[in-house]
């Protein structure tokens, strides 16, 4: 069906830290201009938000892993801004406790990026409609079954288990980083998963799950008085 002349392109704004991703993926979208116009791109969740308040964008293209914050902590404020802006998160990962979590918080879709080059045109004709909601058919399940058990209890994954220990024992993100061969955004990331699937809302409530899950060795733990910080 070809597309009324007197429709303009949805304005976008890609939120991503990685620029040879944004340039990658602005590449795609401008193959596609007379449906979707990049007008903006960040690098941060406030450099995003102060571009957001300013646009008022159709679409925000969000990584869910930025440095200085969650993308999900950036949805109620891209929705403050800019109630009629869609939200559709991009991210390396595919947990099933993150996708809900983003779609409960007012999200429009979500797409994995190993999936972004071949899903992500779909995906922005999707968002661009009124009600309609975006999840790869690949990830179906699991965000169902993410629904279907948000009462039964937590399961960390065994990397998720490895980085709340060394949490709880007090490491740094750079030791762990190192420790366990990944990136210092990838811990962060892990831990943020975490604090999503425990609801902790500060370090010692970290303690406190890894503590109960026998995490740690007796002989390790610690004084939860000095561990009141939160977990961001």
């Amino acid at each position: 069906m070809s597309k009324s002349p007197s429709q303009s392109p949805k304005t976008m704004i890609l939120v991503d830290d990685h620029a040879i991703l944004r340039a990658g993926l602005k590449a795609l979208i401008q193959e596609h201009q007379e449906e979707f116009n990049v007008v903006e791109e960040a690098s941060n969740g406030a450099e995003a938000i102060d571009k957001i308040k300013k646009i008022k964008p159709d679409i925000v293209l969000l990584d869910i892993s930025l440095p200085d914050i969650s993308g999900l902590d950036l949805i109620d404020s891209i929705k403050k801004w800019s109630s009629n802006t869609k939200i559709l998160i991009l991210s390396m990962f595919e947990d099933e406790t993150l996708i809900v979590k983003a779609l409960k918080m007012g999200a429009n879709g979500f797409i994995p990026k190993r999936l972004a080059y071949e899903e992500l045109i779909e995906a922005l004709k999707t968002v661009s409609k009124a009600e309609d909601v975006y999840i790869p058919s690949c990830l179906a399940k699991t965000v169902l079954r993410g629904m279907l058990n948000k009462d039964k209890k937590t399961k960390l994954s065994t990397r998720e288990s490895q980085v709340l220990r060394y949490t709880a024992l007090g490491y740094g993100n750079k030791e762990m980083a190192k420790k366990l061969n990944l990136s210092v955004k990838t811990i962060e990331t892990y831990k943020l998963r975490i604090s999503e699937k425990i609801n902790a809302q500060k370090k010692s409530d970290l303690v406190k799950y890894a503590i109960k899950e026998g995490l740690l060795k007796e002989e390790e733990k610690i004084d939860l008085s000095n561990q009141e910080e939160t977990t961001s």
